[in-house]
């Protein structure tokens, strides 16, 4: 059984639109006869070439005229529909290269189920013939009423079949296309899932595994894309499918396609139908991408596209491995004169190429569906150029005749059988092909390779040979940037020599990889993509004869300096260095420079040349002779990765007056960490204080001083002080660069550390906190009842929201000693007024201590503005009267002594206000 995906290279579809994909990039055809809305199916030859096309109903041959049936009759009466939305599909016979199977859906309004037509393509000379049919595959009239519009096929495992699989209700139906042409007893699969809607479209992956429907349904939210497993072997569909996309989520679905690689599944949706260009209310087209290989499917969903007048349309995955959209206007008549393109559909989404209105009809329409084929015929595999490891299958490609050139299969497996065609003919049956020379000619080059289990994958590219004559273009870097290679060629300079001998004459210039032509280069050019030597094309055109001719020109920049000089490496100073009593070494980032023993250094690099040598900190500087440094000065200061532009004047050399460079790095003083501000030590049993001056470079080394007496043996970048003092490190590093050790050093004070004192802890009834305060500032923590800490600087701290009882505040001093104390403060929120007026709220004033278990007693004084005492209460209430007459309305003070059940009494003031109504 001999296919390929050139059989897939024509489609019509739409309103007479077709496309062709003989050279790999699409192009528009106007031959068609077709109009469709939705269902279409074409077929070509192994070559590419076209047997037929239908809409469903007619089917027209390859000269577009419409096929008969063997009595004489014409074929326009098929029972598919135009509104269908897979309303054809054609399989070839597996042995008999000359008969095809043509399987037909009717739509939703007119159900005529699975149909099945045998077409041979020799009769009639070879225009083809209609020879039998219709059969009616529905089984029983129950799947013929349910039969959706689905219709998709696959290779088989053994390589030798096809499965062409349907869809009725719940129901998956798998016909066998063999040698022994198509069996009609099909293989059945009941699924849990049962379609809203007979429209929407389905697909299997190229490699036979997977089988997604959509289910195009406009009412119900949780219905729309399905993923199932294919069994290729069985044409057994699992029982259970995934649920990936809703509608209520992402839309309708309607177009399905997965890519080459069978790894990336591409859904389109849309969200709403218009009946005109006036309704109110628009579509959402949407475009999603789903990973077949993610563990969750579902929640790989990325989109790619969106559009907000855009109707439901087809997805169908090409023959350059590339996925083509329909995007229809979201009301009546929505043709569209354009198809959109999915570039690269293998990549994750985030670098998937989306265009939309890539291929232009030629003022044809595209509608609702693309045609369907049998979906292995897109397995592929890719070409490669050997040397650069680019994938060259999706561009045609030219080379030049003198170039060396490998081609090689990107599919690399054992017993794997290669083939390798050149516009039909076998050249190689290796994984490899060597095109060197053009040693095969321009043309179409073919992959077709085997794998071990029978799977055949395909890949061609078209390659052209172009003889290569090459004019060299000096010219010297003389620019901003002496040293990158890149300058300005003045192209037009070079026409006459390209032109040779022509008198009248064109000369356009163009990038090597330009193929088609279409960007031609500007006079002035700079060779920015390829620094000092690039090739580029000059096509030469003879105005009297019209003649083309193509030559290369290779583009060759001399650079005035060779390569940079070696960089000069000096150490930064210290800005500390001269300080008194200095506590740690400060890097000033910059260094003062003597240039005398760099000039010696470059002077050796071009002794044969009584070179003058000259420094300049610009380029412009160097340029214009302006603002020289001098070898020595106290004003040499450069800092890290500062330039210094080298001026040789010589002669010799086809650029003079060169201009150099070289870079300064300014190395690092080391600089250990250490802390300002004075460290406490704690008590031997708490001490944690750890003297960290790490600089976190892996060679330095380090030396610690305890008030400037060597401390033995303590070369680690962090020290544990046993005693208070003045601490200083010292680190020592190696540069190989200056074949020297440089030092910096840092200092760290040590103090014994303090006890901590709480001087007042006061609740405050009123605003109902308690504020704590202690003798020192510092950093501390604070605690409530040893629950949570709260850090803050000082040496006061206040809870707010107190609840009542008992209470433990906690305070820890956090500079790095255990040091905690704490003291006890009961609290009592106290009401602040009373309203004697009878009516059952707040009639009377007490504090009741009976729900805290901490508190025995409570005793209270009430005294009027003067000090008079109105009234003593123990546990018990007042009514706001003295001696049992009314008080007058005002404000009244108390002191309240509460005593907890240890004996210890806490004692409160506080006013309370007597209001009558």
């Amino acid at each position: 059984m001999s296919h390929s995906q050139n059989q897939t290279n024509v489609w019509y579809f739409g309103e007479n639109a077709g496309i062709s994909f003989e050279n790999q990039t699409p192009t528009s055809l106007n031959n068609g006869n077709i109009n469709t809305l939705e269902g279409c199916s074409t077929f070509s030859d192994a070559n590419g070439n076209l047997f037929f096309y239908t809409d469903g109903v007619t089917l027209w041959n390859k000269e577009h005229q419409i096929m008969q049936y063997s009595n004489g009759s014409n074929a326009t009466d098929l029972l598919g529909n135009p509104s269908s939305t897979q309303s054809a599909l054609t399989i070839p016979h597996p042995t008999n290269n000359s008969l095809f199977y043509l399987f037909t859906i009717g739509d939703l309004t007119n159900n005529n189920g699975l149909n099945v037509y045998t077409i041979d393509s020799i009769k009639n000379n070879g225009l083809g013939e209609v020879v039998s049919g219709p059969i009616n595959l529905s089984i029983n009239e129950n799947y013929r009423n349910n039969w959706s519009e689905r219709l998709t096929a696959v290779q088989t495992s053994n390589c030798n079949s096809f499965w062409l699989v349907s869809q009725s209700g719940n129901t998956f139906i798998s016909y066998k296309i063999d040698e022994n042409g198509l069996n009609t007893n099909p293989i059945t699969s009941s699924t849990s899932y049962t379609p809203e809607s007979k429209s929407g479209y389905l697909k299997i992956s190229p490699d036979g595994t997977k089988l997604a429907i959509a289910d195009a349904q406009h009412y119900e939210d949780n219905y729309g894309v399905v993923l199932f497993d294919f069994n290729d072997e069985t044409g057994k569909v699992s029982e259970n499918g995934e649920l990936i996309s809703t509608k209520i989520e992402d839309g309708t679905p309607y177009g399905i396609e997965f890519s080459k690689t069978s790894n990336k599944l591409y859904v389109s949706t849309y969200s709403y139908f218009r009946n005109s260009t006036t309704d109110p209310i628009t579509s959402t087209y949407k475009l999603f991408q789903f990973d077949v290989l993610s563990s969750n499917v579902k929640e790989s969903k990325e989109t790619i596209y969106t559009n907000n007048n855009g109707f439901r349309g087809a997805l169908q995955l090409a023959s350059n491995g590339k996925i083509y959209a329909s995007i229809t206007k979201a009301y009546l008549n929505g043709g569209v004169e354009y198809l959109s393109v999915i570039d690269n559909p293998d990549e994750n989404a985030q670098e998937v190429l989306f265009t939309k209105d890539a291929v232009y009809l030629n003022g044809n329409k595209a509608t609702q569906g693309l045609p369907p084929f049998i979906q292995s015929f897109f397995s592929s595999t890719t070409i490669l150029d050997d040397a650069t490891e680019e994938i060259i299958n999706n561009e045609p490609q030219t080379y030049f005749l003198d170039e060396n050139h490998i081609l090689r299969s990107g599919t690399i497996e054992t017993n794997t059988t290669y083939i390798w065609k050149k516009d039909g003919e076998i050249i190689g049956n290796e994984a490899t092909l060597n095109i060197s020379e053009g040693i095969y000619g321009s043309g179409l080059y073919e992959l077709e390779v085997v794998l071990s289990s029978c799977k055949k994958v395909t890949a061609s590219v078209t390659i052209s040979f172009l003889e290569k004559t090459i004019i060299i273009y000096e010219n010297c870097d003389t620019d901003e940037n002496v040293t990158d290679g890149i300058t300005t060629f003045h192209l037009q300079t070079k026409r006459e020599a390209l032109a040779r001998n022509i008198n009248d004459y064109t000369v356009t210039f163009f990038e090597k990889n330009d193929t088609s032509f279409s960007n031609p280069l500007p006079n002035e050019y700079r060779n920015e993509e390829s620094p000092i030597e690039h090739e580029i094309i000059a096509k030469i055109t003879n105005n009297t004869t019209n003649q083309e001719n193509l030559e290369t020109l290779k583009l060759q920049v001399l650079p005035t300096v060779i390569e940079d000089f070696s960089i000069l490496y000096t150490i930064e100073e210290d800005l500390n260095a001269n300080e008194v009593n200095p506590q740690f070494s400060l890097g000033s980032g910059d260094a003062n420079i003597d240039f005398t023993i760099k000039i010696e250094q470059i002077k050796n690099l071009y002794s044969l040349y009584n070179l003058d040598i000259e420094l300049y900190k610009t380029f412009s500087d160097a340029k214009n002779e302006v603002n020289e440094i001098t070898q020595t000065s106290e004003n040499n200061y450069f800092t890290d990765n500062s330039e210094v532009f080298v001026k040789l004047n010589y002669n010799g050399l086809n650029c003079e007056n060169s201009i150099g460079k070289f870079k300064i790095t300014v190395l690092k003083l080391p600089e250990p960490l250490g802390i300002e501000t004075p460290l406490s030590l704690c008590s031997k049993e708490n001490n944690t204080l750890l003297l960290d001056a790490n600089t976190d470079i892996l060679n330095d080394t380090y030396k610690w001083y305890l008030n400037n007496e060597l401390i033995e043996n303590a070369t680690d970048p962090s020290y544990i002080p046993s005693e208070a003092g003045t601490y200083k490190v010292i680190t020592y590093r190696n540069y190989p660069q200056l074949n020297q050790q440089v030092a910096g050093f840092n200092t760290f004070i040590v103090e014994n550390s303090q006890n901590i004192k709480i001087t007042s802890l006061k609740y405050n009834n009123d605003e109902n906190n308690i504020t704590v305060i202690v003798e020192e500032s510092d950093d501390y923590e604070y605690s409530l009842d040893n629950i949570n800490f709260y850090n803050s600087y000082g040496n006061s701290f206040t809870f707010n929201n107190v609840e009542n009882g008992l209470h433990t505040v906690y305070v820890k001093r956090i500079n790095g000693c255990i040091n905690t104390v704490s003291q006890e403060i009961s609290v009592f929120k106290v009401q602040n007024f009373i309203t004697p007026n009878n009516d059952g709220i707040n009639d009377t004033w007490k504090v009741d201590i009976s729900k805290n278990p901490n508190y025995s007693n409570v005793y209270i004084t009430i005294f009027d503005r003067f000090g008079k005492i109105l009234k003593t209460l123990k546990n018990d209430e007042w009514d706001g009267t003295f001696n049992g007459q009314d008080l007058p309305p005002k404000t009244y003070w108390y002191t309240l002594k509460l005593e907890d059940v240890n004996g210890n009494f806490t004692e409160t003031k506080g006013s309370i206000s007597l209001i009558r109504n």
